[in-house]
């Protein structure tokens, strides 16, 4: 009996290896499989990544041939470039020289008119009335001034050209009307620039103030004419009512006796020296009249000017009155603007002092007087104790320029202890300059004075006697 219990027990135990025999055989089948399906997977992996570096090397062959290809294109891109601008420049050198032409036959044309007795704005009308007959080929072909291809290309455009030059003009003319620098004259219709400039040159020699002041604008800025700065600037005085300067040439005259354009006939005469030529003997005091004195304004346009020294002393008196009480500049925003105004004009009309000079006598008090003052305290400091505090801060003035003019002072500055320090600024147009009166002064300090002294050999002292300027 025991042995066969023994057997019995053998046997389970048996089974029981078996089983987990099988259950090892199978995660060692399980394993098995894992293992395949790992290599099945890197295989795929590997070729895919191989045809894929393929395709790559496919894809980097294709950009070298396209980059090679694009190189070849950029390459005769630039040689048709190159040859472009060789063309351009050759167009340009032939545009040039036809300019160059058209203008040496126009002036050509304007000096046989003159010996005709027309005056060049006549000569130019006729010209531009001939380009309708250049445009239909109506000339001897001899004279090669006919129709070329171009033209025949842009014959439609060309024609509505011509045809509405004078509104063209119009177009050109009425914004600076509706702006005030141009003004319409009686009931006179031109068709050119240089067509209205000819009738305001003639009405300006007259005194005809509207013709000066559009003879001014076009010679400053080239309407009807090339721009020229003397002429601009002789009709700027003359329309001011300066008196003493005379009439430029419109061009250098040379020794072989080229024609005189203002004259309008052939002289001979000396070289023109370009140096604006103002008769001996005219002072300051004869380019000014005080006439208006109920309105405080200087009248520098009056037709009668009393010339005698009596007038002129009178003139350097109130000038100097004038100086006297702008002496001390107001912080308020009252500002002494008749006085202002009377230092503006007498800046324009004075002759007789340089740009440098000018800037310091007239820019100085102008600037001065129409400029903003600022004073900030900045955040006080205990450099004391708690029981025995002593407060300081630095007290700054802010000068915000808000004129043309850009003088250069000494500025002085006197605190109630009589404390002096001196500094050199220049106060430039536009920006904002801060300037420190105080450095670390006790609260309660405030600033007596601060003068501004010009840099004139005779110089003036601007002051001005703050009442905010405290550290507080």
């Amino acid at each position: 009996m025991a042995k066969n219990n023994e057997k019995i027990s053998s046997s389970e135990e048996i089974n029981v290896a078996n089983e987990e025999i099988n259950v090892a055989n199978e995660e060692i089948n399980v394993a098995n499989e894992e293992i395949n399906n790992k290599e099945n997977v890197e295989k795929k992996i590997r070729k895919s990544v191989k045809k894929e570096i393929q395709v790559m090397d496919n894809s980097v062959q294709s950009l070298e041939k396209e980059l090679k290809e694009a190189n070849l294109i950029i390459k005769k891109m630039q040689e048709e470039v190159a040859n472009l601008n060789l063309e351009l420049q050759d167009k340009r050198l032939k545009m040039a020289s036809s300019f160059l032409t058209q203008r040496a036959f126009i002036e050509l044309a304007i000096q046989y008119g003159l010996i005709l007795g027309k005056t060049p704005f006549e000569v130019k009308k006729e010209g531009y009335a001939k380009e309708m007959d250049v445009l239909l080929s109506k000339h001897n072909p001899l004279h090669q001034t006919n129709s070329i291809p171009l033209f025949e290309k842009l014959f439609n455009e060309l024609s509505e050209s011509i045809k509405t030059r004078h509104y063209n003009f119009q177009n050109e003319c009425i914004p600076l009307v509706l702006a005030g620098k141009i003004h319409v004259i009686g009931d006179e219709h031109y068709t050119y620039w240089f067509e209205a400039l000819e009738h305001w040159l003639t009405l300006a020699r007259d005194g005809n103030k509207e013709a000066q002041q559009n003879v001014w604008e076009c010679f400053k800025k080239g309407y009807g004419t090339d721009p020229h700065p003397k002429q601009a600037d002789y009709w700027e005085k003359v329309f001011r009512g300066f008196r003493g300067v005379k009439e430029p040439p419109l061009f250098n005259v040379t020794q072989n006796g080229e024609h005189n354009v203002n004259e309008g006939k052939l002289i001979n005469s000396q070289p023109f020296q370009g140096k604006e030529e103002i008769s001996s003997g005219v002072s300051f005091g004869t380019l000014i009249s005080s006439s208006n004195e109920q309105n405080g304004l200087i009248n520098a346009e009056e037709n009668s000017v009393d010339f005698s020294d009596k007038k002129i002393e009178k003139l350097k008196k109130e000038k100097a009155e004038i100086f006297e009480k702008l002496k001390t500049i107001q912080l308020t925003k009252i500002k002494p603007f008749h006085l202002i105004e009377k230092v503006t004009e007498l800046s324009k009309i004075d002759l007789e002092i340089s740009d440098l000079d000018r800037l310091r006598e007239y820019g100085s008090p102008l600037c001065l007087h129409t400029a903003e003052f600022i004073f900030e305290v900045s955040p006080l400091r205990n450099i004391g104790s708690f029981l025995i505090p002593d407060k300081r801060g630095d007290l700054t003035m802010t000068i915000i320029n808000t004129s043309d003019w850009e003088p250069e002072f000494f500025i002085k500055v006197e605190d109630e202890n009589g404390e002096k320090t001196k500094m050199r600024y220049r106060l430039v147009k536009g920006e904002t300059k801060n300037i420190k009166l105080l450095t670390n002064a006790k609260v309660g300090t405030r600033v007596k004075s601060i003068e501004f002294e010009t840099m004139e050999s005779t110089p003036k002292n601007y002051l001005i006697l703050p009442k905010n300027a405290v550290i507080a």
